[in-house]
């Protein structure tokens, strides 16, 4: 084994068989549903079992989309479900109040949309009692304009302006097409010809894209939806789950293309969901005796006396 392979089999993977392969791919899209559980189940016991504040935090993480989910994740806790509800109507006010809570409005400075935002923002802060967070916390390096942070806080302003009722919106989907038709939504007009505030940029509608969208699904509302059924004992709900992870097409990342060389077929998002649990969980700690694949090769090996 080549000691700069990724995984210790990597270069013998070829020795095994595809019926062993694909069992093992959906043991492993199992155990990644259920050691998503026990997040949702820690949230679920943090926000009084109250499955409508667990969804808006998952939801709230995925706009994050891996370099500022853990900021995003801090914003939705620092600014209670409630709160938003009480001005659902009025989408100017939730992005005040989504913005100034990420510490985005605190310059002296700005553009006129700016300063009304910072405005409608302190009358907000003072009724509700808020603190925000740093304006530290979020990311901009490499990332592309469409993934920063005003703009995905504008666009989680909008969807949270079409329905507070998240959770019950999505429970109530049961086709994938129309579930994602729930999270095509469009940042206000301001954001058309801003990817930050108060510089202007050429004129692009800033919607979720159908990558975007699918990641969310992916890692907000199939964990949900899954240990909401699991929980109720609403079997239903659950291969509701994971159906929609088997019609999600696979998402293209290094684990993903990784294992594509060594001889997987990844065609769902459940697949690549798997091998990246397969990776993360097992080999990148060396559990090569607990995985039916690291197994098979090594009883296929030829053994030395």
């Amino acid at each position: 084994v080549s000691s700069q392979a990724p995984v210790a089999c990597f270069n013998k993977l070829n020795k095994v068989d595809s019926f062993t392969k694909r069992m093992w791919s959906e043991r492993m899209t199992v155990e990644r549903l259920e050691h998503k559980t026990e997040h949702v189940e820690t949230l679920w016991e943090q926000h009084n079992q109250n499955y409508d504040h667990v969804f808006y935090v998952l939801i709230a993480r995925a706009f994050g989309f891996g370099k500022n989910a853990e900021p995003f994740e801090r914003l939705a806790k620092a600014t209670p479900l409630e709160y938003l509800g009480k001005h659902k109507n009025n989408l100017f006010q939730l992005e005040a109040i989504l913005l100034g809570q990420a510490g985005l409005l605190s310059e002296t400075n700005g553009d006129e949309y700016y300063l009304k935002l910072q405005k409608e923002y302190a009358f907000l802060q003072k009724k509700f009692k808020l603190k925000p967070l740093s304006a530290l916390v979020w990311k901009y390096a490499k990332l592309r304009p469409d993934n920063f942070p005003e703009v995905r806080i504008a666009q989680f302003a909008a969807l949270v302006h079409r329905s507070t009722r998240l959770f019950s919106s999505v429970l109530e989907q049961t086709d994938l097409k129309k579930l994602e038709l729930f999270f095509e939504v469009e940042a206000s007009d301001y954001w058309k010809t801003h990817y930050r505030l108060s510089k202007p940029s050429v004129k692009k509608p800033k919607r979720l894209g159908k990558g975007a969208i699918e990641k969310i699904i992916i890692n907000a509302v199939v964990p949900v939806l899954y240990t909401y059924g699991k929980q109720k004992d609403l079997e239903l709900v659950q291969k509701r789950a994971t159906e929609y992870l088997e019609q999600l097409k696979a998402e293209k990342n290094s684990i993903a293309t990784l294992w594509k060389e060594g001889g997987f077929e990844i065609d769902s998002a459940a697949q690549s969901q798997a091998l990246l649990h397969l990776k993360t969980r097992y080999c990148d700690h060396g559990k090569c005796l607990a995985c039916q694949i690291g197994l098979k090769i090594l009883n296929s090996s030829p053994k030395t006396i």
